[in-house]
């Protein structure tokens, strides 16, 4: 199965696991797909995030067997802030306008996808922004710090490109010609014309 990082995953709750991740399943919580490295091909690592009230780390990470994966999909759209207070009608069919199918993850998605506490007054905007073309690219910015004036809130999170690498997008708007990337399994650092090549 073809695996993005921060993708959703939902396990068979009748496998056998680790008392930290079996509590956490038997809530009927997904789990989130990090980075793939140091795995088998039959493995895969699942990590989790457990409200600031429970937890002094908050991320917690197994490797299980990739079998025991029953759902997967793609991370919370961008319509969930709405639902949890920030209305941002005009933004999200600007999004839809310009063809980015925007994905939170972080503090927003965990509140969205369990109903517990994990949102503060200084909790980040983490995205995920796919882009496939250059205009798609040169929109992001204006866009961005729209979403930061509605929400009074700090975005930040990653481009996505083609090949399934990715780069913070605070990072490809700075004048670096090297750049951080990731991508399911390695960190590196690359050229931007790298990138820029696979947009149409």
């Amino acid at each position: 199965m073809n695996y993005q990082r921060h993708d959703l995953v939902w396990l068979d709750p009748a496998g056998h696991y680790p008392d930290a991740l079996s509590h956490w399943l038997n809530n009927g919580y997904p789990c989130v797909i990090p980075r793939q490295d140091m795995v088998e091909s039959h493995q895969l690592k699942v990590a989790w995030s457990l409200p600031r009230d429970k937890s002094a780390t908050g991320r917690m990470a197994v490797t299980i067997d990739a079998w025991q994966v029953i759902r997967h999909q793609p991370p919370p759209p961008l319509i969930i802030l709405s639902q949890l207070g920030i209305a941002i009608d005009s933004l999200i069919a600007e999004f839809q306008q310009l063809g980015i199918a925007v994905g939170v993850f972080g503090s927003f998605a965990w509140q969205y996808l369990t109903g517990e506490k994990y949102l503060h007054d200084g909790s980040d905007i983490d995205l995920l922004l796919p882009i496939k073309t250059a205009r798609q690219l040169q929109r992001l910015p204006d866009l961005l710090q729209s979403l930061a004036e509605i929400s009074q809130r700090r975005v930040d999170g990653e481009i996505g490109f083609p090949d399934g690498r990715a780069v913070a997008w605070r990072e490809w708007f700075s004048a670096s010609g090297e750049l951080l990337v990731k991508s399911i399994d390695n960190i590196e650092i690359i050229g931007r014309n790298k990138l820029i090549q696979q947009l149409q």
